[in-house]
């Protein structure tokens, strides 16, 4: 009697295994299948499964945030405006830099035509975004002492402050969610040893910064 009652219990352990075996093996050949259906949407059939598999509140953070960095890019190329605008993504923020001389002419702080035409494509995508925008100025190491700025920190906060009363002024945008910061030459990207590294140094950074919970730490 014992025998045989450890003989059956065996046989529905084998039989469970067994069963979770096979409902693997046909949910992965699904998959497959669906892969290769979908050759040529395969990245978004992609993205899409890592969406379900993440919690609802991080899916919509994340496709709000691919969709804005689309729109970046996309107006980017449509303008043909690489030479002078790029994005950058990292974990606090995603960044879009401007080189200076197309927004402000040498030692000035007023926005040119050019810069304002530029500014009204990219504020409307700014404007789409609830998080905080933080407005960078930079500028290269060469001395500036004007009437009107007596150096370049003051050069770099103005022109940061230009960006910010043009984005509430034309598209009234709340002051609360700008900041306006000048930086001068002190955050230079590249070393200021040439007259190109000095021209990607003068830059406007528009960085809209990612709001995440504190850890509690």
């Amino acid at each position: 009697m014992r025998r045989r009652i450890h003989v059956e219990e065996d046989a529905g352990e084998f039989a469970s295994v067994y069963g979770d075996m096979i409902t693997f093996v046909a949910s992965f050949f699904i998959l497959l299948f669906i892969l290769t259906y979908n050759s040529k949407q395969e990245q978004d059939f992609l993205t899409q499964l890592q969406l379900k598999l993440g919690s609802e509140a991080t899916n919509q953070e994340r496709k709000t945030e691919d969709l804005f960095v689309s729109q970046l890019q996309g107006f980017i190329k449509k303008e043909k405006l690489d030479d002078i605008a790029k994005v950058l993504v990292d974990e606090q923020k995603i960044k879009l830099v401007m080189s200076t001389p197309v927004l402000f002419d040498s030692a000035k702080a007023e926005l040119r035509p050019e810069g304002r035409k530029i500014l009204e494509g990219f504020a409307p995508i700014f404007k789409g975004t609830s998080n905080p925008v933080v407005v960078e100025g930079h500028t290269d190491n060469f001395p500036i002492k004007t009437v009107e700025f007596a150096s370049n920190w003051e050069l770099s906060f103005k022109r940061a402050f230009s960006v910010m009363q043009f984005f509430m002024n034309r598209f009234n945008f709340k002051p609360t969610q700008l900041t306006g910061v000048g930086y001068g030459e002190y955050h230079p990207i590249v070393p200021n040893v040439s007259h190109e590294n000095r021209a990607k140094n003068r830059r406007i950074e528009l960085s809209v910064i990612r709001v995440t919970e504190a850890s509690g730490k």
